[in-house]
C-alpha cells in the first residue's frame, strides 16, 4: 500500500496519458529511424577463408603468444598495401561503379577486409591451468554481391599464401647465397691453411709431434744397435788380439810347404764334406794353382788366392743363397784379400816362405781389422744419429706449439666449411619445399564460398535496439518534462501545493474544439511520418554507399 505523499500507480499512468503526445513525438521518430535503417541498409555478404597455422614455433604453447598475431598482422599489412590491392582490384573489379579510380576502389576494398585470429583454449600439462593459443586466422571480405565477395576473398587468401611464400623464399635464397659465399671463403681459407701446413711439415718433418714417438722408437733402436756394435767391436778386438798372437807363433815356428799343408787339409775336409762343398772346392783350386805355378814361386800369391776365392764363390753361389754362412765367409775373405792389395801388398809376390796357417791368420787378421774399422765407422754414425734425435726431440715442443696453432685453425675452418655446406643444403631443400608449398606456415582449411545469407545488417537487432532506445529516450523526456513543469494537475498537485484536499475534480470536456485539435495533431503526425520515412530511407541509402 502506497504511503501518504508517494505517487501511486494510477498517477504514473495519468502522467503517461498526459505526456503521451510527447512520448510519441520523441520515441516514434527514433523507432522509425531504426526501422528505416534496418530495412534501408543494403545486404552485405561475407565470404570467409579459414587458415590453420602449421609452424611449430607459432603454435607451440611455450612460444610467445604475440608471435602469431604479430606475424599474421604484419603479413596482412603487406597484403593490404596499395600495389597488391590494385592487382586484386584489376583482377576482380569489385566496384564497377567507381570506374577507373583504382585508388578509391583499393581504399573501399581495404575497408571491407576483415582479418581475425582463431584462438583455442588449452590446458597446460605442467601448470594445470587454461591458456589461449593462436591456432589459425580467418580472412573475410564483405560485398553486396555474394559472387564478388567469394571472388575477392579467394584472391585475398591466395595473396596471403603467395606473399608468405615469396617472403620466405626471398629470405631462404638470401641464406643460400650467404652460405655459398661463406663456403667459398672458408674453402679458400682451408686451402691457405693446408698449404701452410704442407710447408711447415716439409720444413719440420723430423720434429713434428706425430713423429716424436717414431723418433723415440728409432732412438731406442739406435741405442740398442750402438750397444751391439760396441759389444761386437770389443769381441772383434779380443779376437784380433788372439789372432795376432797365433800369427806370431806361426811365423816363429817351423814351416812346411804350402802344397803339403793344403793337401793334408784337403784330405781332412774331403773325408768330412762332399766334393761340391765350398771349402773342398776352394782347397782343390788352391792345390791346382800351386801345382800349376811350380816350385819357383810355390803358386802362393795374393792374386792367386783372390782368383781362387772368387772362383770358389762363383761355384758356391750356384748352390747356396746369398745369405748362406759359407757365402758370407767367402765374401769376407775376398774383401780381406782386396784390402791387403789396396793397402800396398804386391798381388804377385810369392808367399811360399810362409806357412799356410800364417797366411790364413794374416788373412783373418786383415778381415778383423776391416770389420773393426767398419764397426767403428758405424759407431760414429750411430752416435751422430743419436745426437740428431736428441736435437729433434728437444725442439719438438716448440714445433708442436706452432703445429697445433696451424692445425687448430685448419680444423676450425673445416668445421665452418662443413657447417656452411650443410646450411646451404638445408636452405636449398627449404627453397624447394617453399616453392612446392610443402612447408607453408599455414594451410587453407576452408576455401571462400559463395554466401547464401547476408552477414549484415542485423535487421532484427537494429529494430530491437531502436525500439529500446526510443522507449528509453521517450520515458526520459517524460520524466524531464514532469520535473520542469510547474503547473498544477490533479488532486495530488493541489494537496502537495496547498496542503488542502479538493472537494471535486472537473474532467476534460471533449467538445468539438477538443476533437478538432486532436484530429489536427494526428494529421500532423501522419504527415511527418510520411515525409520523414522516405527522407530517412534516402539518407541511409546514400550514407551506406
Amino acid at each position: 500500500m502506497a504511503t501518504e505523499g508517494s505517487p501511486t500507480f494510477s498517477e504514473y499512468l495519468a502522467v503517461l496519458r498526459r505526456r503521451r503526445h510527447l512520448m510519441v513525438w520523441i520515441g516514434l521518430p527514433i523507432f522509425l529511424f531504426a526501422a528505416v535503417l534496418a530495412f534501408a541498409l543494403p545486404d552485405m555478404y561475407r565470404s570467409i577463408a579459414a587458415f590453420r597455422l602449421t609452424t611449430g614455433q607459432v603454435t607451440d604453447i611455450t612460444a610467445s603468444a604475440e608471435f602469431a598475431d604479430q606475424y599474421i598482422m604484419s603479413l596482412a599489412d603487406r597484403v593490404l598495401t596499395g600495389s597488391n590491392l590494385s592487382e586484386i582490384t584489376k583482377a576482380t573489379n569489385p566496384y564497377p561503379e567507381l570506374g577507373d579510380d583504382a585508388g578509391e576502389a583499393s581504399s573501399e576494398l581495404r575497408e571491407n577486409v576483415l582479418v581475425a585470429m582463431t584462438v583455442q583454449t588449452i590446458l597446460e600439462p605442467d601448470r594445470g591451468r587454461e591458456r589461449n593459443i593462436n591456432t589459425g586466422f580467418t580472412v573475410a571480405f564483405e560485398h553486396r554481391n555474394p559472387k564478388k565477395a567469394q571472388e575477392v576473398a579467394r584472391a585475398l587468401a591466395n595473396s596471403f599464401v603467395a606473399l608468405d611464400r615469396d617472403e620466405r623464399l626471398k629470405l631462404t635464397q638470401d641464406r643460400v647465397r650467404f652460405y655459398a659465399g661463406e663456403a667459398t671463403r672458408t674453402s679458400e681459407e682451408i686451402a691457405k691453411y693446408e698449404a701452410q701446413l704442407a710447408t711447415f711439415k716439409e720444413e719440420n718433418f723430423e720434429r713434428l709431434p706425430e713423429t716424436a714417438q717414431a723418433n723415440i722408437s728409432i732412438r731406442a733402436r739406435a741405442e740398442q744397435e750402438l750397444d751391439n756394435v760396441s759389444r761386437e767391436i770389443r769381441g772383434l778386438e779380443q779376437n784380433r788380439v788372439f789372432v795376432t798372437q797365433q800369427l806370431r807363433e806361426a811365423q816363429a815356428g817351423p814351416t812346411a810347404t804350402n802344397l803339403q799343408a793344403l793337401e793334408e787339409e784337403y784330405a781332412r775336409r774331403a773325408a768330412i764334406y762332399s766334393e761340391t762343398h765350398p771349402d773342398v772346392v776352394t782347397l782343390r783350386r788352391q792345390i791346382e794353382n800351386l801345382r800349376a805355378a811350380g816350385p819357383a814361386t810355390g803358386g802362393n800369391t795374393l792374386q792367386g788366392q783372390l782368383d781362387t776365392a772368387r772362383a770358389a764363390l762363383t761355384e758356391a753361389s750356384q748352390r747356396y743363397s746369398p745369405d748362406h754362412p759359407d757365402i758370407r765367409r767367402m765374401q769376407r775373405n775376398i774383401e780381406s784379400i782386396e784390402a791387403r792389395i789396396a793397402a800396398g801388398e804386391s798381388p804377385t809376390a810369392s808367399l811360399a816362405g810362409e806357412s799356410l796357417q800364417a797366411v790364413q791368420l794374416q788373412t783373418q787378421l786383415h778381415a778383423l781389422n776391416t770389420q773393426i774399422a767398419g764397426l767403428r765407422q758405424r759407431d760414429q754414425e750411430l752416435r751422430g744419429r743419436l745426437e740428431q734425435f736428441e736435437i729433434r726431440l728437444g725442439s719438438t715442443p716448440e714445433v708442436e706449439r706452432e703445429y697445433q696453432a696451424i692445425t687448430r685453425g685448419l680444423d676450425t675452418a673445416r668445421r665452418q666449411f662443413e657447417q656452411m655446406v650443410a646450411g646451404r643444403l638445408n636452405a636449398q631443400m627449404e627453397v624447394a619445399a617453399i616453392t612446392s608449398g610443402a612447408s607453408d606456415r599455414f594451410l587453407l582449411m576452408t576455401k571462400p564460398g559463395s554466401p547464401e545469407d547476408p552477414a549484415e545488417p542485423k535487421r532484427i537487432a537494429i529494430l530491437i535496439v531502436g525500439f529500446i532506445l526510443s522507449v528509453i529516450i521517450a520515458l526520459s523526456a517524460v520524466v524531464a518534462a514532469e520535473m520542469l513543469d510547474t503547473r498544477v494537475r490533479g488532486a495530488a498537485d493541489i494537496r502537495q501545493t496547498l496542503d488542502l484536499t479538493p472537494l471535486a475534480a472537473v474532467p476534460v470536456i471533449q467538445n468539438s474544439i477538443y476533437w478538432r485539435g486532436r484530429t489536427r495533431r494526428l494529421a500532423m503526425l501522419a504527415v511527418t511520418f510520411l515525409v520523414a520515412t522516405p527522407i530517412l530511407y534516402i539518407l541511409v541509402y546514400f550514407i551506406s554507399r
